[in-house]
């Protein structure tokens, strides 16, 4: 479960939209420590995240969580709603489960959705559209893995991401406590 104050910080805690050179891009939130305060994921696992946009509410997310993967092959943590209207996707490729530690999200688009091991990309798919858009794919943050187990990882998650076309840009943080399959 989450604590209190972090639950506040979730709903709280999402970065405004900077606009550059007429281009839209968001910086990822400040990441504060990742505080999991129960690691079993009990049945499904379990997540909470908020993507955020300015001049737009925050678009609050829970659900089920799951990882999976294998050494050599590749490793992905995937957060879903009730129905799988929304889900979000954080993945590496080349290693196998990760270790406790921070790891950089990295531009989705610029590493052609192929990080190297101990980088990680995100997706981001929502029902109801954020500044026009409902895919959204990393461009820079942080995902810190606070404990991993071969039955279960937990850990936090902190990045900007934007539309395929660059246009849309919106903040997404959010913890999680999945059940694993090393597979």
């Amino acid at each position: 479960m989450l604590s209190t104050s972090r639950t506040r910080s979730l709903t709280l805690c999402w970065s405004f939209l900077i606009l550059a050179g007429g281009a839209a891009a968001a910086q990822p939130p400040t990441p504060e420590p990742c505080v999991i305060d129960d690691p079993s994921p009990g049945v499904g696992g379990r997540f909470t995240a908020v993507v955020g946009a300015a001049d737009e509410p925050a678009t609050e997310l829970a659900g089920f969580a799951t990882s999976s993967g294998r050494a050599g092959a590749g490793w992905s943590v995937q957060v879903l709603t009730p129905g799988g209207a929304n889900s979000i996707l954080l993945m590496t490729q080349g290693a196998g489960r990760p270790d406790p530690g921070t790891y950089p999200v990295i531009d989705y688009v610029g590493a052609d959705a192929s990080p190297q091991p101990g980088q990680y990309v995100a997706a981001v798919a929502l029902e109801q559209q954020l500044l026009g858009a409902s895919g959204f794919f990393s461009v820079k943050g942080t995902f810190t893995v606070a404990s991993s187990t071969p039955d279960a990882v937990a850990g936090c998650f902190t990045f900007s991401a934007a539309d395929m076309q660059r246009t849309a840009s919106v903040s997404v943080e959010g913890t999680f406590v999945a059940g694993n399959e090393d597979l």
